[in-house]
């Protein structure tokens, strides 16, 4: 990536592929060498690294209420909300076994009282990873 010019921003891993074998201590190791932040989905391990605090799989259950999303920073300061939005095309459908639960990532994320909910939540912070 650096020899073509690409500056990264944090390494994560496909189908967190950084918890198998050996290959986390080769993540780490990466992420130390570049100064490079990196996903906190160690399974409660303590990171040690530049990360956030929190990492959540699923979306859909701390996104129900102000309550629930609130319940999700009672310990941590900072959490990473994984999502998959998307509209269905052929190359998905052929190409991903996770299809149709992102349709309806999609629709909870652009449904008015989702954006009502974080609009009212002064410490969120939209981002967007790109692949």
């Amino acid at each position: 990536m650096l020899a073509a010019g690409i500056q990264p921003t944090h390494i994560d891993t496909h189908h967190h592929a950084n918890l198998l074998g050996d290959f986390n201590e080769i993540y780490l190791k990466l992420a130390d060498e570049y100064h490079l932040p990196v996903r906190n989905n160690f399974h409660n391990q303590e990171p040690t690294r530049k990360t956030t605090d929190g990492f959540v799989y699923k979306m859909e259950p701390v996104l129900q209420s102000e309550k629930s999303l609130k319940q999700l920073f009672e310990t941590p300061d900072t959490v990473e909300i994984m999502c998959h939005p998307a509209f269905l095309d052929q190359f998905l459908l052929a190409s991903s076994s996770y299809t149709y639960p992102r349709t309806e990532e999609l629709e909870l994320l652009t449904d008015p009282a989702t954006k009502e909910l974080f609009s009212t939540q002064e410490e969120i912070e939209l981002a967007v990873s790109a692949k």
